[in-house]
């Protein structure tokens, strides 16, 4: 099953054909397995289970996004996941009106570099259902992968900006604790 307005496109990589999928949907997700660079997103030992069905929920919100980049032989080597933000959040409240947050984005040690990050923004941002949102996005250091980019955090942060201005995104300072 497809979700309406889903695309799909080939992107050749030095290590292999990937293609990037938007609104993929859970049962797309569910039979696919991660690649064995993922699971750093959350926190370190994160079970690989528990991020996939993490994927699959906010898959199944129709007003969620998640856009994959996933190798011929089913694993997945990236991620872009855009949902409702959190109720747990300030902002949380304006859930619903147009707000939505990239609350998560990763791709595998093993592909790091390749410009899949890049097409997989690129990929979702083209989507006409971005036209009428607001999309937001969190910089936490504690899920930030220090230990394999080998960045300081103050470089990491400027990496991430650079990339999520490529895609559109303003940078605002927050008050938020």
């Amino acid at each position: 099953m497809r979700r309406e307005n889903a695309a799909e496109e080939i992107y050749e990589t030095p290590r292999g054909r990937v293609r990037i999928v938007t609104k993929a949907d859970p049962e797309l997700i569910a039979s696919l397995q991660l690649d064995e660079g993922m699971g750093i997103f959350a926190a370190p030992h994160y079970p690989a289970s528990r991020e996939k069905k993490a994927l699959e929920r906010i898959a199944s919100n129709p007003e969620s996004d998640v856009i994959l980049a996933y190798t011929d032989d089913g694993r997945i080597v990236g991620f872009v996941a855009v949902a409702p933000p959190s109720q747990a959040e300030r902002w949380g409240k304006l859930a619903g009106q147009g707000l939505i947050e990239a609350m998560a984005i990763e791709v595998s040690r093993g592909w790091r570099g390749m410009g899949i990050a890049d097409r997989m923004m690129e990929a979702g941002m083209r989507d006409p259902f971005f036209d009428d949102k607001i999309v937001i996005c969190t910089g936490y250091s504690w899920h930030w992968d220090l230990e394999a980019s080998g960045l300081s955090k103050e470089d990491y942060r400027r990496m991430l900006l650079e990339y999520l201005e490529k895609a559109g995104f303003l940078y605002y300072e927050t008050d938020e604790p």
